[in-house]
Formats: C-alpha cells, sequence, structure tokens
C-alpha cells in the first residue's frame, strides 16, 4: 500500500493544477468535460483522464488517417467544421444552382418556381434542413460553391 500512496503523489505533484481543460488554436481555454475547469487531474482522476486522453488521440489517429496533418493545418477549427459539416444557414442560391432538373422540368416551369418559393419563403432553417436531409441524406450543403 505503500507503492500505491507514492504514486498518488507522485501523480498529484506532476498533475498539480492541471484541470479538464484544452486550449484552442486561437489560444482559448475550453472545457474538455463539463465542469472541467474545477476538476483537478488529481490521482482519483487520473484514469478518467487518460481514458479521454485516448479517445481524443483514436479520433486525432483516424483523421490524419483520412486527411494528412499537413492539410488540416491549413484551416482553422472553425473553416475544418464548415467543411465538414457545411454551413449552419442553408445558401438557398447554391442549392439552386446546382438543382438538376427532370428531363420536362426546368428553373422556369410554373411548379418549379412554386416549389422554390415554398422552400425559400415559408419553410423555416429547420425545416429546410429536414427537407435536404429527406432528398440527399444530409441537413446541410457543403461549403463549397
Amino acid at each position: 500500500m505503500k507503492w500505491k500512496r507514492h504514486i498518488n503523489d507522485l501523480i498529484n505533484s506532476v498533475w498539480y493544477d492541471t484541470r479538464f481543460e484544452g486550449i484552442s488554436e486561437a489560444g482559448e481555454i475550453y472545457e474538455v468535460v463539463p465542469g472541467g475547469q474545477k476538476i483537478p487531474i488529481t490521482a482519483s482522476y487520473f484514469k478518467e483522464y487518460c481514458k479521454i486522453y485516448r479517445q481524443i488521440e483514436f479520433i486525432r489517429q483516424g483523421l490524419y488517417s483520412i486527411i494528412p496533418g499537413y492539410f488540416l493545418s491549413l484551416f482553422t477549427a472553425i473553416e475544418l467544421e464548415e467543411v465538414v459539416y457545411g454551413k449552419g444557414k442553408m445558401d438557398m442560391d447554391l442549392l439552386k444552382r446546382n438543382t438538376i432538373y427532370g428531363e420536362h422540368y426546368n428553373q422556369n416551369s410554373l411548379c418549379i418556381q412554386y416549389f422554390w418559393t415554398v422552400l425559400v419563403e415559408m419553410f423555416t432553417e429547420e425545416q429546410k434542413k429536414m427537407f435536404l436531409k429527406f432528398v440527399c441524406g444530409r441537413s446541410t450543403l457543403p461549403s463549397c460553391n
């Protein structure tokens, strides 16, 4: 039991004043877990900290296996989020420009004009996202033009 106390003392001294927080690329501190600012990394929380760190490391490795790290460094966190998830607000002009109509319809067809009027002017942002998810499987548009 003496060795256990020794290990606990070592962990407490090495991780002194460290919390469940991270630092963003902009230098802002964020909580890794809810209330993380108030949770010190002590011997009793060290196992949980290691578990979270390991999860973050797996996410990082998975991301790097798809996108090389040097490409990721070209983006800020906000830009990367936009590339992956698309823009928060739906760009209806982008959707219109990239819509392909069936053989008997075009952008000037009366029913197509009614469709765009309803979608653009009457649907809420949430309804637009639900519509997009229904027709193409995702609730946001890609951020590219």
